[in-house]
């Protein structure tokens, strides 16, 4: 079962985490990167965009490998927090053991 923003209660502990990497992303959106459509701040540079990216990608990886454990340590499965991913028991338990 994977969980949504939308499905996601305000109070929620994974509710602010969600919403900052959602921002992040939103953020990081190619249509934002067009000249054709108005912002109010300036347009990144690809590298800015690259730099941004990847930051978020390891905050989000830090973020995962936290729930990970706060899962595990609920009770979860292997094979639930695989499903979760989406990827088999076998690669969670590689990948966060």
């Amino acid at each position: 079962m994977t969980t949504s923003p939308e499905a996601l209660d305000h109070t929620h502990p994974l509710y602010a985490d969600l919403m900052r990497v959602e921002s992040t992303l939103i953020g990081l959106a190619p249509w934002s990167l067009s000249a054709d459509t108005p912002s109010t701040t300036p347009a990144a540079t690809p590298i800015e965009r690259l730099t941004a990216l990847s930051v978020a990608a390891a905050d989000l990886s830090e973020r995962t490998a936290r729930w990970v454990r706060v899962a595990r340590d609920a009770g979860a499965t292997w094979q639930e927090v695989g499903d979760a991913l989406g990827v088999t028991r076998q690669a969670a338990q590689q990948r966060f053991r």
